[in-house]
């Protein structure tokens, strides 16, 4: 068993620079890998999604990540969405936007997590291509 991260957690305690310099979006941006990679903004922990998604979206394109989505969860059903769930799973990058945080793990955490994992193991399966093994899902997915 690998214990080798498969990625970063970048954590932004809030009121990051949106004008100016952007050094904390410009570092998650480059995550996307630019042009090629994908950005989904995930907007369950806003009292203001509609707007945060729009505001996230114009930022990550204008420092040029090429495809960026906006995922707006208001309920758990939507969490489990297939249309959401698949946006999260091919993104390079998932950005959670400010707000109350406890949103997110009421809201989501379990059942995107569970439906994510499902979609990837399937993923997986369907490939033609050999690949290395993989570490079982650590939740029955």
């Amino acid at each position: 068993m690998s214990t080798q991260p498969k990625g970063r957690l970048i954590i932004i305690g809030g009121h990051e620079d949106k004008q100016g310099e952007r050094t904390i979006l410009k570092a998650v941006a480059q995550r996307a890998h630019g042009d090629r990679g994908r950005l989904v903004i995930v907007t369950v922990a806003s009292q203001m999604p509609e707007q945060l998604g729009s505001e996230y979206r114009a930022l990550f394109k204008d420092l040029g990540v090429g495809q960026v989505d906006v995922v707006d969860i208001r309920t758990r059903d939507q969490a489990t969405d297939e249309q959401n769930v698949e946006k999260i799973a091919g993104a390079k990058v998932v950005f959670f936007t400010g707000g109350d945080q406890l949103r997110i793990t009421s809201q989501i955490a379990t059942r995107l997590y569970s439906s994510v994992c499902r979609i990837s193991i399937t993923r997986a399966r369907r490939s033609p291509a050999p690949r290395p093994a993989r570490r079982p899902c650590p939740r029955r997915c």
